[in-house]
C-alpha cells in the first residue's frame, strides 16, 4: 500500500501546478488513438504452500515496453474510455533460504502481457487530462520453486514446480496526459497490477501457488487519429 500512496502521490504532485491553466472541455480527448509506451517496475513474487504453512518472497524488477490502442469520448469536463495494452513486463528475481530443515529456491518471472481497461479521466485544462484506469491482464509466467531436503534430519518434503505458463491478474492505474501538439500527446502513469496463478500439484510433498504484485512508473507518447 506504500508504494500504491507514492506511485499516486508522484502523479498529483507534478499534474497540480496545471490545474488553473486554461480551462474548458477539448475536442482533442475524442476518438481513437495508439501510442507506445516504456517503464520501469518492481515488486514482490510469493510462493505459497498450499494447504501448507510455508511462504517465500522474492523482489523483482525490470524493464518495461509495449504499445497501445484506445477510443475515448469527452462527456463535459470528464471523459471515458477503454484501451487495450500489450507488450513485455522484463520482471525477474530469485531467493534461497535454507537451514538445517531444508533449502528452498524460488525464481520469478513475467515477460509478454496484454490488458484491457477502462479508463475515466477530468480535463484540467484544454492540454491537460487527470485520468485514472482499472482493467484485466495476462501475463506469461516463468517461475520455479524447488524444495530439497539435504540431511536425514530434513523436516521438509521434497517439492518442485516449475510451470511457463499464463496468470490473470487486475491492474490500477492513475496518470496525467499533456497535448503538446495538435495529435500528439505524452503521459506519465503509475500502475498497480496482482498476478495470482496455482503452479503444481506434485504427486509428492506440497504444491505451490504464486502471487506477483508489480508497481510501475510508465511514459507514453500517443497519436490521435
Amino acid at each position: 500500500m506504500r508504494r500504491i500512496g507514492i506511485g499516486v502521490g508522484i502523479i498529483m504532485a507534478f499534474a497540480a501546478p496545471f490545474a488553473y491553466g486554461q480551462t474548458g472541455p477539448s475536442n482533442f480527448w475524442s476518438g481513437p488513438y495508439a501510442g507506445v509506451h516504456l517503464g520501469y517496475g518492481g515488486g514482490q513474487a510469493e510462493a505459497r504452500e498450499i494447504n501448507g504453512l510455508r511462504l517465500y518472497g522474492a523482489d523483482t524488477s525490470g524493464g518495461i515496453a509495449g504499445f497501445h490502442l484506445g477510443w475515448r469520448k469527452p462527456v463535459g469536463d470528464f471523459v471515458l474510455g477503454t484501451e487495450v495494452e500489450a507488450g513485455t513486463l522484463g520482471q525477474s528475481g530469485d531467493t534461497v533460504r535454507g537451514d538445517e530443515s531444508g533449502r528452498v529456491t524460488l525464481d520469478a518471472g513475467l515477460g509478454a502481457y496484454a490488458s484491457l481497461s477502462g479508463l475515466a479521466g477530468y480535463q484540467l485544462t484544454s492540454d491537460w487530462l487527470l485520468f485514472g484506469r482499472a482493467g484485466l491482464t495476462i501475463a506469461a509466467v516463468d517461475t520455479r520453486v524447488a524444495q530439497s531436503c539435504p540431511s536425514a534430519a530434513c523436516s521438509l518434503s521434497p517439492s518442485a514446480a516449475s510451470p511457463r505458463d499464463h496468470a490473470w491478474g487486475y491492474l490500477f492505474g492513475a496518470g496525467v496526459e499533456h497535448r503538446f501538439a495538435d495529435r500528439w500527446s505524452g503521459r506519465l502513469e503509475y500502475q498497480f497490477t496482482d498476478f495470482r496463478r496455482e503452479l503444481a500439484l506434485p504427486a509428492e510433498g506440497p504444491g505451490w501457488s504464486l502471487d506477483k504484485d508489480l508497481h510501475a512508473l510508465k511514459l507514453s507518447l500517443n497519436r490521435r487519429f
